[in-house]
């Protein structure tokens, strides 16, 4: 019996691990907005530091010097300060997984 379970919570603790995670509905306003005020909060908190914002693909984009959205709230304008210069790079905000102090 013992072996039994022990098989039996095995195969369980594996199939856990290929379950997808969890998708609900995230009205896009209200994320791009998330995505702002956890931008500001970020540069307030620490405003030496730099600001890298990570896409759902992997992209980085580190030294985000500003961000802003559209007036729709299904864009966000994201500008860069590098070397060369700055510019802007506009995302769809469901591509945005993560923001952050760069290193």
């Amino acid at each position: 019996m013992k072996l039994y379970l022990l098989a039996c919570l095995t195969a369980m603790s594996l199939h856990a691990t290929e379950l997808p995670k969890a998708i609900f509905p995230i009205d896009h306003k209200q994320r791009t907005a998330d995505i702002v005020q956890a931008y500001e909060l970020l540069k307030k908190d620490k405003p030496t530091l730099k600001i890298a914002l990570r896409t759902t693909a992997g992209a980085i984009y580190a030294n985000v010097s500003e961000l802003t959205s559209a007036s729709g709230g299904t864009l966000l304008f994201v500008k860069n300060i590098s070397q060369q210069g700055s510019k802007y790079t506009i995302l769809p905000v469901e591509e945005v997984a993560e923001i952050n102090y760069s290193n």
